[in-house]
């Protein structure tokens, strides 16, 4: 009889573990979707390979951490895969220009190379490379701005002769027997006379006399950049018949450029001579000038306008890169009045076209 009873008294007591064995698995499950349920949205888990730890618990379950330690700061990574990637640093603003790169205007270059870049130019698919015409001429307006001496002198003259003439009037009313001026009412006349007469003279004869100029200044803009003009069609067009050069070659008026538009806007420079320059500068290296780009033009100003508007036309050769061209406007003291550059410009490696 004691033996049912030890048997009984086993099988609750094996129960009783069984059962408090899946408590505790129930409540680490529990626990793992209490911290999965807190995890945010987006949140990254940083995992490191070189370090890998594995944990076993009483049920056999096998717990694995990856923890992946972060580059260094600073570098720029491109990854191939989720396990690996490859630095790389980040390649520099600009390069200098190499040796192969002559550089310059094609024009500038030797006879030989000019021909033989022309070749290529219009060898194969480039032959199709299209150029501009040029839109217009160099065009300018001048505002003439009188003295005002000769109209204040005007009507000075005015008001002493009206009031002379008012006088003698009153004081013919008064007295009728007397037709004859006395001496004020001849000296008013002979004043008024007498100032009307500069006046007059200044009205149609400007320039005489003390003249007030504006004080000296100028504005320069850069308004409009046209792409590939030949140097040909620049000159056919833009310069007079006087100041077209002498061009040897056939291939050099085939050469392409741009062609910058300069607003220049000059106040106070009346009969001045003024000298504008420009030269191209290298992206690559850092802005320095190209050789052989330097180039001037003289700018007379009218001897009767204080004020003019000019649109003038420069066209510049290409270079093989990146460039922009920069403008100084001098006086004839040697003094700089003004500054004006484009912005950044592509160069060409061909710079013929097959047509001018």
């Amino acid at each position: 009889m004691c033996a049912p009873r030890v048997s009984a008294i086993a099988l609750l007591a094996a129960l009783a573990l069984h059962a408090d064995a899946g408590a505790q698995t129930a409540t680490s499950a529990s626990d793992t979707q209490t911290v999965q349920n807190l995890a945010l949205p987006g949140t990254v888990t940083e995992q490191d390979t070189s370090t890998t730890s594995t944990t076993t618990t009483d049920t056999g379950t096998t717990d694995t951490t990856t923890e992946t330690t972060p580059p260094p700061t600073g570098t720029e990574t491109t990854s191939t895969s989720p396990s690996e990637g490859t630095m790389t640093s980040s390649p520099a603003l600009d390069r200098p220009v190499t040796k192969s790169q002559t550089g310059g205007e094609a024009g500038s270059q030797p006879l030989s190379q000019r021909r033989q870049e022309y070749e290529q130019s219009c060898s194969g698919d480039e032959a199709v490379w299209p150029v501009s015409p040029l839109d217009a001429i160099a065009g300018s307006s001048v505002t003439d701005r009188q003295d005002r001496w000769p109209w204040a002198l005007l009507v000075v003259a005015v008001v002493i002769l009206v009031a002379g003439t008012v006088t003698h009037g009153q004081r013919r009313r008064g007295a009728p027997e007397s037709t004859r001026m006395n001496r004020l009412e001849a000296g008013g006349a002979i004043v008024g006379i007498v100032v009307a007469l500069p006046a007059v003279v200044g009205l149609f004869f400007p320039g005489i006399g003390t003249q007030h100029h504006p004080p000296p200044q100028a504005t320069m803009l850069v308004r409009e950049v046209q792409a590939r003009v030949t140097r040909g069609e620049f000159i056919r067009r833009a310069l007079k018949a006087p100041d077209q050069p002498k061009i040897k070659h056939e291939f050099d008026l085939r050469e392409i450029g741009d062609v910058i538009w300069l607003q220049m806007d000059l106040e106070g420079f009346r009969g001045d001579s003024l000298e504008l320059t420009w030269a191209s500068y290298s992206r690559p290296g850092g802005y320095s000038v190209i050789p052989a780009t330097g180039h001037s033009l003289q700018v007379q100003v009218g001897g009767s306008s204080d004020a003019e508007t000019r649109f003038i036309p420069i066209w510049v050769g290409l270079p093989q890169y990146p460039f922009q061209v920069r403008f100084r406007l001098i006086d004839d003291e040697r003094e700089l009045r003004e500054v004006a550059r484009t912005g950044d410009m592509r160069g060409s490696q061909l710079r013929y076209a097959c047509t001018t």
